[in-house]
C-alpha cells in the first residue's frame, strides 16, 4: 500500500498500529486488505508489533482479523507479548482470547510468573463471564 507512510511517529509506529490503537475495526480491516505480510510485522522502536495495539485498546475483533492475516504475531520474538499487553491493560476478554493463541508453556518461568501477578494484580486472574 504505497500511499500509507509505512512509519508515522517518532515511536516508529505505523498506520495500522495507530489504527488498532484507536479501535478503528472498519479502518484496521481495510488496510489488512492492502498491507503485505511486511508491513503486518512491523515493529515499533520498542520491538512491539500490532498486535500489541490491539491488546492495549482491548478490541478483540481487531485482534482476530490480525490473526487472521498472520498467527506468528501472537507470538513475537522481540518486545513486550501481546498477551502481557492485555493483561497489564486489565482486558480480561483480550487475555482470555489471546492466552488461547500464545504458547505460555515455552514462556520462562520468570515471565510466566510476571504474567500471573499481573493478572492477579488487574483482577483478571479466574475471572469468567
Amino acid at each position: 500500500m504505497p500511499n500509507i507512510p509505512r512509519r508515522i511517529s517518532d515511536q516508529q509506529e505505523t498506520t495500522l498500529h495507530i489504527a488498532a490503537a484507536a479501535s478503528q475495526e472498519d479502518f484496521v480491516e481495510n488496510l489488512l486488505n492492502g498491507l503485505n505480510n511486511e508491513d503486518l510485522i512491523a515493529v515499533n522502536n520498542r520491538r512491539n508489533n500490532v498486535l500489541v495495539y490491539a491488546a492495549a485498546s482491548g478490541n478483540v475483533k481487531i485482534a482476530k482479523v490480525i490473526l487472521m492475516k498472520n498467527e506468528i504475531l501472537a507470538n513475537p520474538n522481540s518486545g513486550i507479548t501481546p498477551l502481557y499487553m492485555a493483561a497489564l491493560s486489565g482486558h480480561s476478554e483480550m487475555a482470555k482470547f489471546l492466552y488461547s493463541k500464545t504458547m505460555v508453556r515455552e514462556w520462562a518461568e520468570t515471565t510466566q510468573e510476571e504474567l500471573f501477578l499481573t493478572c492477579v494484580k488487574n483482577d483478571i486472574y479466574g475471572k469468567h463471564k
